[in-house]
């Protein structure tokens, strides 16, 4: 009879709880997702050609949580193109030479569905932030040191004219770069790069 009775104080405890630990361990997915998160700055001006040092992911940088619910997917968080120009400049933002699809965003979350191609305009002074979400799904990734992705292009909308590169790489560090030889495609072998290049 005194189990019954405590039995709804019981259920509020254990509920409780469960919220509790669920919220704990979101959070410790999220700081954990955000420090395998990358970021790149760019200035641009009509005219002008920028070409940028890689970004690079470091795959052994990926904690637990990342690699069992999302091992083939990386995220760079924050892609800044600044026009450092002094009129108002349309820019189209796309992806070449990836093997798959990358989906680009710009705007609050729900209000702009994901694209391969992006078109805004930016005020002079002004900078577009803009989410790359790239899949890694049939890379080696286990047999790789340093391999090229692909790269980010900026262009003016109106001309045509490019007016950014900036190349994306992959690096596992847990595998030796005398391993694999010929898996390194990004053309920069002295393996110099920053493993997360922030503005």
């Amino acid at each position: 009879m005194k189990l019954f009775k405590n039995g709804p104080n019981f259920v509020a405890v254990l509920l409780i709880a469960i919220g509790f630990f669920f919220a704990l361990g979101y959070g410790y997915y999220k700081n954990a997702v955000a420090k395998e998160q990358t970021s790149g700055l760019i200035a641009v001006a009509e005219g002008s050609l920028k070409s940028d040092k890689p970004i690079i992911f470091e795959l052994n940088d990926q904690g637990l949580p990342k690699k069992w619910l999302q091992p083939n997917k990386v995220l760079i968080s924050n892609f800044l193109i600044k026009n450092d120009g002094d009129k108002p400049l349309e820019v189209q933002v796309n992806t070449i030479t990836f093997a798959n699809e990358v989906l680009l965003e710009s705007g609050a979350p729900g209000f702009q569905k994901p694209t391969t191609e992006l078109t805004r305009t930016i005020a002079p002074g002004k900078t577009l932030r803009v989410k790359a979400r790239i899949n890694l799904a049939e890379l080696p990734v286990n047999q790789i040191h340093l391999q090229r992705l692909g790269e980010i292009q900026v262009s003016n909308k109106q001309t045509g004219q490019i007016l950014a590169r900036t190349p994306v790489d992959v690096r596992n560090s847990a595998v030796a770069a005398e391993e694999c030889p010929d898996m390194n495609e990004s053309g920069d072998s002295s393996g110099q790069h920053d493993a997360h290049h922030k503005p």
